[in-house]
């Protein structure tokens, strides 16, 4: 006869021996059916949780505690980029142009050469010759 702890033993080592496999094949198959891409992309109007899931075009913004698909940006915190998507002012929109050369206020180009990092040996003479 079997002792309680023999027994205990057995049942554990049965279930581990058939969990790990059930979930070695139900895990990644799982995984897979939840990360599907193949559903659709939501119309203007419909219900969203991030921009990827609406259509070109839209994007998902929280309006009356719900998450929706639209193209209306007004309620968003910020301001809407100009028409055109261009700067509207000089250096406005974080773009550098290349309108000619650099200058510096005294007219003159500014100094690109490698800067001097030479640092003269300033401790004294060692005489190699003692007696």
């Amino acid at each position: 006869m079997r002792s309680p702890s023999l027994k205990l033993r057995t049942r554990v080592h049965r279930a581990v021996v058939i969990a790990i496999p059930l979930a070695l094949t139900v895990g990644p198959v799982a995984t897979i059916i939840a990360c599907n891409s193949t559903t659709a992309l939501q119309p203007k109007g419909a219900e969203c949780f991030l921009a990827s899931d609406c259509q070109p075009g839209l994007v998902c913004v929280e309006v009356n505690k719900q998450r929706v698909c639209t193209d209306d940006i007004s309620g968003v915190a910020g301001r809407p980029p100009p028409e055109g998507g261009a700067p509207t002012e000089a250096g406005e929109g974080g773009d550098a142009t290349d309108d000619g050369p650099v200058v510096v206020p005294d007219g003159n180009p500014p100094d690109t050469n490698v800067p001097d990092t030479f640092k003269p040996d300033t401790a004294p003479p060692v005489d190699s010759a003692t007696d």
